[in-house]
C-alpha cells in the first residue's frame, strides 16, 4: 500500500512540475501564454506555447507586443516602455491596470445574451417583414424585402454605443476598480466581444428566418 502511495504521489509531482516551470507572458492585449522561453533577439522571443492537450506550438513573439516576462521562479520583467512615438502614452503602473482589464474582459465577460438578442432580432426581421396583413395573410405570405439585410449593422451599430458594465465579479482584485486604467481596459475587450456577438448573433437570425421562409415555401 505505501509503495502504491509512493506511485501516485510521484506521478502527481511529475505532472505539476512542468506547469510550475513554465514561464508567462503577458501580452499587451491582455493575453496570457504559458510556455517555454527559448532564444531571444534585439527584436524577438523565440517561445514555445503550452496549448490544450499537451500540445507544443513554437512562435516567435515581437517583443513590443509583450508587457511582461514571468519567469518559472516568479520574477516578473515589465518589457513595456513608455514612448509616445510608439503610441505608449501611459506610465508603466497605468499600463499594468490597462492590460490587467483586457485581461479580465477576456476570461470573465460573457457576451452571450447578445448572441441571444441578435438572433431573436434578425429572425424576427425576417418573420415580420413576411408577414401579410390582409385578411388571408400570415407569415412568410409575402416575399421579404432587403430590410433584414441591413439588421446586422444596425444591431451591431446598438451593441458599441452601451457600454459594457465592470462589475466586480468580473475583476481578479476588487481593487483593480478603482483605477480608471483597469475600466478603460476591460471595456475596450468587453466592447469587441459584445460586437463579435451582436454581429454573429444578428447573421445567424437573418439567416435562419430566410431559411425559415425558403422552407415555408
Amino acid at each position: 500500500m505505501k509503495r502504491i502511495n509512493f506511485l501516485i504521489t510521484l506521478l502527481a509531482l511529475l505532472m505539476v512540475l512542468p506547469s510550475m516551470a513554465q514561464d508567462k507572458i503577458q501580452l499587451m492585449n491582455g493575453k496570457v501564454l504559458r510556455g517555454k522561453l527559448g532564444a531571444e533577439t534585439e527584436d524577438y522571443f523565440k517561445f514555445d506555447y503550452y496549448k490544450k492537450g499537451g500540445k507544443v506550438k513554437s512562435m516567435e513573439l515581437v517583443k513590443y507586443r509583450i508587457f511582461s516576462h514571468t519567469n518559472s521562479a516568479g520574477e516578473e520583467t515589465i518589457l513595456y516602455k513608455r514612448d509616445t512615438l510608439m503610441g505608449n502614452f501611459y506610465s508603466k503602473n497605468e499600463m499594468k491596470m490597462f492590460v490587467f482589464g483586457e485581461r479580465d474582459a477576456y476570461n470573465n465577460y460573457k457576451s452571450n445574451g447578445w448572441l441571444v438578442t441578435g438572433i431573436g432580432l434578425g429572425f424576427t426581421s425576417v418573420l415580420m417583414d413576411t408577414y401579410d396583413f390582409e385578411p388571408n395573410g400570415g407569415f412568410f405570405k409575402r416575399t421579404p424585402s432587403i430590410f433584414p439585410i441591413a439588421v446586422p449593422l444596425v444591431v451591431t451599430i446598438g451593441a458599441g454605443v452601451i457600454k459594457p458594465k465592470v462589475r466586480k465579479e468580473f475583476a481578479a482584485d476588487v481593487s483593480f476598480l478603482s483605477s480608471e486604467y483597469y475600466i478603460e481596459g476591460f471595456q475596450k475587450i468587453a466592447k469587441v466581444k459584445k460586437l463579435k456577438s451582436a454581429l454573429l448573433g444578428s447573421v445567424i437570425g437573418v439567416g435562419s428566418g430566410f431559411l425559415v421562409y425558403a422552407l415555408a415555401k
